[in-house]
């Protein structure tokens, strides 16, 4: 299960202003491994607020080790990773209000 977060709901938010289709679904662990194997997942990552975009280089599951893509950063993980941290740092502008300087 993965909870409700700032940093998820703002990627949510992020990703089809960058020209990404995002999708909430149920998703079993089977049905990712076999999206891995035949190429259809190229890229995986974690976020939160400690996490931030955090590449996955390879999935462990019931014996079964998959390789997610070449094991680094993907397009979309650096692309997420560097808008929200240049929103966070000011340097790229905060157009969804998400910024209060104290």
């Amino acid at each position: 299960t993965i909870l409700g977060g700032i940093t998820r709901d703002s990627i949510l938010q992020l990703a089809p202003t960058l020209g990404l289709a995002a999708e909430e679904r149920r998703l079993t662990v089977d049905e990712l491994l076999a999206g891995i194997r035949e190429g259809r997942v190229q890229e995986v990552f974690g976020c939160g607020t400690a996490a931030g975009v955090t590449p996955v280089s390879v999935l462990s599951y019931r014996n079964e080790m998959a390789a997610v893509g070449d094991g680094g950063a993907g397009r979309v993980a650096r692309l997420l990773y560097d808008t929200l941290a240049g929103i966070n740092y000011g340097r790229q502008p905060d157009r969804f209000g998400w910024i209060h300087p104290l």
